[in-house]
């Protein structure tokens, strides 16, 4: 099991690895999907997509956000809602998520794209807003939010953290299809679907050959989003 962070986005941004995710493993399955919630502190006096991606307008460069650190799920997801928005922002890269969402908290940051799992967190602490989801569709932890595509703002956008079930390449793909099968049919149970929900995360149940096209897509994209922001890890 890998999240999109070991999978697209590291091999996007170093070349550096002992391994090829296109090359080594057998997609199996994604299963999961956590979109981001763009958020801000109370103190920056943005109170909505259309203000913050106005504010980023009017000081190009100056407005600061925060995440898990340089290379991270939530770099990249800033990152690329930035080049669709025709924005630069400042980052500030912490050590990890959870210092990350301190930091709109404690508006040492005035925005941040944070994932879904820690915003109750945030909302339910009073200092900052939320103003935005990432996904196709509101989120049933938050539905008073609205998606990124709702706001008017941009079309079509969406960014998540995923995770998939991988197996290593020369796997059979007798063995792999049947796994696939059990994985999409455990998915579709009502109480796994609710489970999930509760952590935050969507039940995917996205088909091996779907998410092997998802990989390679994704890959490229992020790439030139790295290339275009200077972002690498080597």
């Amino acid at each position: 099991m890998a999240t999109n962070g070991e999978i697209t986005i590291i091999p996007a941004i170093s070349s550096q690895l002992r391994y090829d995710p296109q090359k080594d493993l057998v997609p199996i399955a994604m299963v999961t999907s956590t979109p981001f919630v763009w958020a801000a502190n109370l103190n920056s006096q943005i109170s909505s997509l259309q203000e913050m991606i106005a504010a980023a307008k009017a000081s190009p460069g100056q407005l600061a956000y925060s995440s898990a650190g340089k290379g991270s799920s939530s770099h990249m997801a800033t990152e690329l809602f930035a080049a669709a928005a025709g924005i630069k922002l400042l980052h500030v890269p912490y050590r990890g998520g959870a210092p990350a969402t301190t930091a709109i908290m404690a508006g040492e940051v005035s925005v941040a794209a944070l994932a879904l799992s820690t915003v109750i967190q945030v909302r339910d602490s009073g200092k900052a807003r939320l103003l935005a989801v990432t996904a196709g569709r509101r989120a049933k932890l938050i539905p008073d939010i609205p998606t990124v595509n709702e706001t008017g703002v941009l079309k079509d956008f969406e960014s998540s953290i995923w995770t998939g079930l991988f197996a290593p390449r020369g796997t059979p793909e007798s063995i792999a299809s049947k796994i696939q099968a059990d994985i999409i049919d455990v998915l579709k149970d009502p109480a796994v679907i609710a489970r999930l929900g509760e952590a935050g995360a969507e039940a995917v149940g996205m088909p091996g050959t779907e998410l092997s096209e998802r990989i390679r897509t994704e890959t490229d994209h992020l790439g030139k989003i790295a290339k275009e922001a200077g972002i690498r890890l080597d």
